[in-house]
């Protein structure tokens, strides 16, 4: 093979490689977990997990790794996309689209080697961006929504609800 030919050869694997690789980790677009065409930001609602490091309050706890809080399902459809195309977080999305209404969420936490599934309620309304917050305190992790601006309490732990919902998909 004459060296024009191998540098080709060469430079096409190499294209096509940092191609593949850069469209699995780098997905950063929200799931959309309504069936249909996108909804202008101003019919939809978008929910944040957290990706980050924290340093706890208490000395020499801080931990080298760090926070993940994704979404695995969202009334009763699971939210997994193959191959880790979120970006640090693995096959689930840290950003939801969803229409407004009371929705059930599968949350999972994930610290290092510790990690914690929850099923949230949240009620949305159109054109609000809510924010999952949490606290973890040694063993325990507790979460929770809020509108991202107001800072009110708009979701929580299943049973918690205002109101029952009887129509509701429950994430298993």
């Amino acid at each position: 093979m004459s060296s024009p030919q191998l540098l080709k050869i060469t430079s096409a694997l190499a294209f096509i490689c940092v191609g593949l690789l850069s469209g699995c980790v780098t997905h950063r677009n929200p799931y959309q977990a309504y069936s249909g065409e996108r909804l202008p930001n101003t019919s939809h609602s978008l929910v944040r997990g957290f990706q980050g490091n924290l340093s706890y309050n208490r000395p020499f706890n801080m931990s080298p790794y760090p926070i993940f809080i994704t979404f695995q399902c969202v009334d009763g459809v699971q939210t997994k996309i193959p191959f880790g195309r979120y970006h640090g977080s693995g096959d689930f999305p840290a950003e939801l689209l969803v229409k407004p209404g009371r929705h059930y969420i599968n949350v999972h936490f994930r610290n290092g080697l510790s990690y914690g599934f929850t099923t949230l309620w949240l009620d949305t309304e159109p054109g609000i961006n809510y924010v999952t917050k949490f606290e973890h305190t040694d063993y325990t992790i507790r979460t929770w929504f809020i509108e991202e601006h107001s800072g009110k309490v708009v979701g929580g732990i299943v049973g918690s609800e205002p109101e029952a919902s009887t129509s509701a998909k429950k994430c298993l």
